[in-house]
């Protein structure tokens, strides 16, 4: 019996079949996390401090544009799987969001996959 089933040409299978990811490994106490801001986009970083909707993040990187994950929990722990058609920025020391509106941990297996991702340059 397939656990799977096919809508409009996607597939869905039951949450409980997905099996739960391991939270990223904290550096220094910080969680690595995707943060989306209403203007600035989806970044993924160390999460140093969080007020409200200002979010200071060590080593992020812009998660401009993505393909092979469908929401972003999904990227958050399973990470992005077609890398090629994927537009993630370089990594820059710390920066300050102050339009966080999401905030969600992500998982060893995400956080490596991001971190490990080609950079895109225009």
């Amino acid at each position: 019996m397939s656990k799977e089933i096919l809508i409009d040409g996607k597939k869905y299978v039951p949450a409980d079949s997905v099996p739960n990811a391991a939270p990223a490994k904290s550096v220094k106490g910080m969680k690595y996390c995707l943060v989306r801001g209403y203007q600035s986009g989806v970044w993924a970083g160390y999460v140093k401090e969080q007020e409200g909707a200002k979010v200071i993040l060590m080593n992020p990187r812009n998660i401009w544009y993505w393909k092979g994950a469908a929401s972003l929990a999904q990227l958050s722990q399973e990470g992005i799987k077609d890398l090629k058609e994927s537009k993630i920025t370089q990594e820059i020391p710390e920066m300050t969001l102050l339009d966080a509106n999401t905030v969600v941990q992500c998982s060893e297996q995400a956080r490596q996959v991001i971190t490990d991702a080609p950079v895109w340059k225009a």
